[in-house]
């Protein structure tokens, strides 16, 4: 959330002129105009809190929020307040602009010379208000660093440049937001479903994709899930320190990680939050699984003592109106035994609190098949080995896992299957090999284990992926300063174990917030607002507060994932593809897609998103921050079809929001990370050759040889020769 920005804003009347005068947007009460990420159902307490508007991206380049969501606004629309209501409840919208949209136009002076044409003609029967806006450390407030020759022109002389070729026209002031939406209301209703923000690919990508953001999120989700046990949440022991992990600084845009004082920071409050919160915890020698609400279905991550259990079928637990249990192992000690477990049961009686007693038998107990016969299932693909999701005995989904590199694509190696024992009840399919890319330092490998248990109808699965580590020579920067480490460029996007569906006409897509509001969105929204949006190599809309729906009118897939376990706050970037009128959807949990940026309407000919691409560090592909990491994750996966029901719901969200273990003595908590990022372990030992060395000046060079072709392009396809060429400079 970009709270503290600059603006220029120009006001353009359209019935007479008024006196000039220049503000920035800081001069406005800050809790009355937001700049902001938004999900739909935060429009309720935006107003409860006194927000009297939100003012989001309307832009031309990924630095965008709505655009692509939307049909495309008129002009008249397009620069004045807009009305948003969510479920009842309505805020003001302004749309906000960047330089982009500048250059995308030519010049400030052409856009609003352009908008005033069109008040004169009667095609804007309005007021309009080009409101510009970018964070206040972007190079672009300044004047850029370019020979003499350009330095008097146009979209290069920063904010006083803005200024001056604009401040001569009659027909224009210049306002703030709060003076501007005093005297004009909202013309148009809008409505969006998707949750928005202004990252890499207009989503969640930049703050949810990485390894490290999943780490530091895990364990918000881990102290959230502490309080919620104990009745608490402002007033819970961490609130405070969980505010400011949440701060954008400790996820940020910076590509492909952040840098190495950042993170250290943000590992510092993510360990200090967790110990806050766990001095309230009420310890026991005995271990007892506590949830927020009552429930009948327990899930949760233990450690087991090393030496305690080397069989994990030889696992027994007793607990009061147990029924069935399934522990599934995660790691191992050295010595053979298990290290952690997932451990499911269900309870005859609904209840917040169940205290469980392991032990180990002297003998193996039989694999016991699930009385519950659930719809979905996991099937062998006889041309790649890979899994297969089935429902009702038809294909749901395909899975695919694999690395983009160097521009190529490298598949998990082919698997082999097995069916290893569980503890208590149920099934496990398991799937493993090796990951190898060219030039590998160390070979990476992979597990996926799918389980079916009595205790739930879903499949749960149960995955660890350790990626290969390729050597890092590039160094990366961001705009003002060196990001500490050396990075492999060649890594270009990452699928774990991803899921292809073939949707219809009707197809939606549901998630949960961390409002626990579940939103939905058409996925024809995005080509009815862009036609040419048909085909999309990544989107990320979906915070994901633990469930995520995907259906259409005759099937889907509901996708849970405990968030203690491994938490992000947007897990699954998806991929669209449209083949023979049919929609295929790639769902990537806990990977990352990459690619071209979607279309966008502009006022000129697109170059202005290969500018934006080549020049923002933001844009770049977040696949390198894989190199190397470990990850291990658990999801639920149901089948549906439309929308999802309430006993599938109830639950999938006990999965995703599972229980607290607190005390035991050889069975614990489990408090380790499941995600291990590994960049900046490899920093260290290239640290002596690291500078500080700035980026702004290779910006400011792409940004010059880039913005030339685009004036050549606009120049040859207006036709317009010397004219054009002298009013875009």
């Amino acid at each position: 959330m970009a709270i503290y920005s600059t603006a220029l804003v120009v006001c353009l009347e359209s019935v007479r002129c008024t006196a000039l005068s220049c503000a920035s947007a800081l001069s406005e009460t800050l809790h009355s105009f937001i700049f902001a990420m938004i999900t739909p159902s935060q429009t309720a307490l935006y107003k409860k809190a006194g927000v009297k508007a939100l003012c989001l991206y309307y832009s031309c380049v990924p630095f965008d929020a709505f655009r692509t969501l939307i049909p495309q606004l008129d002009d008249e629309f397009a620069f004045n307040p807009l009305n948003y209501t969510y479920k009842g409840d309505s805020i003001t919208i302004m749309p906000t602009y960047s330089q982009s949209d500048i250059m995308d136009a030519g010049t400030l002076r052409r856009l609003v010379t352009d908008l005033h044409a069109k008040q004169a003609a009667g095609e804007i029967n309005h007021d309009v208000f080009v409101f510009i806006n970018i964070d206040a450390d972007s190079f672009l407030w300044e004047p850029l660093a370019v020979p003499k020759l350009l330095q008097k022109q146009p979209n290069l002389g920063g904010l006083g440049g803005l200024i001056s070729e604009t401040a001569d026209l009659d027909f224009i002031r210049f306002d703030t937001v709060g003076g501007y939406l005093a005297t004009h209301a909202p013309l148009k209703d809008v409505f969006f479903g998707q949750d928005v923000a202004d990252g890499n690919f207009t989503g969640y990508a930049s703050w949810a994709e990485k390894p490290f953001n999943r780490q530091i999120w895990t364990r918000l989700e881990r102290a959230r899930a502490i309080a919620a046990v104990n009745g608490v949440d402002a007033t819970s022991p961490s609130f405070e320190t969980r505010v400011r992990l949440l701060s954008t600084t400790h996820f940020g845009l910076a590509s492909p990680v952040l840098n190495v004082t950042r993170e250290a920071k943000a590992l510092a409050l993510s360990q200090e939050m967790l110990a806050q919160e766990k001095t309230h915890l009420v310890q026991s020698d005995t271990l007892l699984l506590k949830s927020a609400k009552k429930q009948k279905l327990f899930c949760a991550q233990l450690a087991l003592a090393k030496g305690f259990c080397h069989d994990i079928s030889a696992l027994s637990a007793q607990a009061d109106s147990l029924l069935h249990f399934t522990a599934s192992p995660m790691q191992w000690h050295d010595d053979g035994s298990v290290k952690a477990i997932y451990f499911i049961c269900l309870l005859s009686d609904a209840k917040k609190e169940c205290a469980v007693d392991f032990s180990v038998s002297e003998k193996n107990h039989a694999a016991h098949k699930s009385k519950k016969k659930p719809n979905i299932s996991v099937a062998v693909d006889e041309k790649s080995g890979f899994p297969v999701i089935m429902q009702d005995g038809n294909a749901l989904a395909r899975t695919e896992s694999f690395i983009g590199y160097n521009s190529k694509q490298f598949l998990f190696q082919k698997p082999t299957c097995s069916f290893p024992l569980l503890g208590g009840d149920g099934q496990c399919m398991r799937f493993e090999g090796e990951i190898h890319l060219p030039n590998e330092q160390a070979s990476g490998h992979y597990r996926f284990d799918f389980i079916t248990s009595p205790c739930t109808n879903s499949l749960f699965l149960n995955t660890e992926v350790q990626y290969p580590y390729t050597n890092e020579k590039d160094q990366i920067s961001s705009q003002a300063s060196n990001l500490g480490r050396f990075t492999d460029k060649k890594w270009q996007e990452v699928s774990p174990l991803g899921f292809t569906l073939a949707l219809d006409y009707a197809a939606l897509i549901a998630k949960r917030n961390f409002m626990n509001d579940i939103s939905s969105y058409k996925l024809a929204d995005f080509w009815t607002a862009f036609p040419e949006n048909e085909c999309m190599d990544s989107f990320n809309h979906q915070l994901t507060g633990g469930l995520l729906c995907v259906s259409d009118s005759q099937k889907g897939l509901a996708i849970a994932h405990d968030r203690s376990v491994l938490g992000s706050m947007a897990h699954c970037p998806m991929r669209l593809r449209t083949k023979n009128g049919k929609r295929i959807l790639s769902l990537n949990p806990f990977g990352a897609y990459y690619g071209k940026q979607r279309h966008y309407p502009t006022r000129g000919n697109g170059c202005v998103v290969d500018l934006y691409s080549a020049t923002m560090p933001q844009a770049q592909s977040l696949a390198p921050s894989y190199n190397g990491a470990c990850e291990q994750s658990i999801q639920a996966l149901s089948s549906i079809c439309g929308e999802i029901h309430c006993d599938i719901k109830d639950e999938l969200l006990a999965v995703s929001d599972s229980a607290v273990a607190v005390g035991g003595t050889a069975v614990t908590a489990y408090t380790q990370d499941n995600a291990h990022p590994c960049n900046a372990a490899y920093a260290s030992a290239h640290k002596k050759h690291l500078k500080s060395v700035s980026s702004c000046g290779n910006a400011e060079a792409n940004l010059l040889v880039i913005g030339v072709r685009f004036i050549l392009n606009m120049h040859r396809a207006k036709k317009q020769a010397k004219k054009t060429f002298k009013q875009f400079l």
